[in-house]
């Protein structure tokens, strides 16, 4: 959670920390979410990723995907 910029802007932070800011998806989901409530247009001076609506829906729905590959694999090998 912390490292989603939902609690400090992303484009404000040392090099390391948006490095790692921009590997985890619920940093797009953030976006995505500011993106919806502003109408689609970010305002300035939010220091938010530079990302668009369908790169933020893209790396979301990866993730999921990924989440349940990984959930049904690991319910298949326990039964």
């Amino acid at each position: 959670w912390m490292l989603s910029g939902a609690m400090f802007p992303v484009e404000r932070t040392s090099s390391i920390l948006t490095a790692l800011m921009h590997k985890n998806p619920l940093t797009y989901a953030v976006e995505g979410l500011r993106r919806a409530l502003y109408g689609g247009t970010m305002p300035s001076g939010l220091g938010v990723l530079s990302s668009t609506a369908t790169l933020e829906v893209a790396v979301v729905v990866a993730f999921a995907i990924a989440c349940l590959a990984l959930a049904s694999f690991t319910a298949s090998r326990q039964s």
